[in-house]
């Protein structure tokens, strides 16, 4: 049934086919177009052809890649956690003090008749 639905579509589109409107281009370049392949892929010791041996291959890449790294030396890594959690539970030394409007302006005033800034933001939107 498939097949022969297929078939008529396919005799269809093949009496249709013209020159005018490009459709006799489309079907020939559908059939002329090489398909491009994924080319092999290097495995550890052979080289991966089929589709399957090819996804096998990237789920074993992809899970190497997504597996914690090993510790060799513990008495480093646990030197390394101190460090840090000490850093995170210290406040900043530094203090920021905070923007006055004033301030702003005086940063935004440029001379007059210049040329507008990056992104073509002139001086009158900056100070809005």
């Amino acid at each position: 049934m498939w097949e022969a639905h297929n078939n008529e579509v396919w005799a269809n589109r093949i009496e249709n086919a013209a020159t005018e409107d490009q459709s006799i281009w489309k079907l020939t370049r559908t059939h002329t177009n090489n398909k491009l392949k994924m080319p092999p892929l290097r495995r550890i010791n052979t080289i991966a052809y089929s589709d399957a041996e090819k996804a096998e291959e990237i789920a074993i890449n992809l899970q190497d890649q997504f597996t914690p790294n090993k510790i060799s030396d513990k008495s480093s890594d646990k030197i390394v956690r101190k460090i840090v959690r000490k850093f995170l539970k210290n406040k900043p030394t530094t203090t920021i003090d905070p923007a006055n409007l004033e301030g702003s302006h005086r940063g935004i005033k440029a001379p007059k008749r210049k040329t507008t800034g990056r992104r073509w933001i002139t001086n009158d939107l900056m100070k809005c």
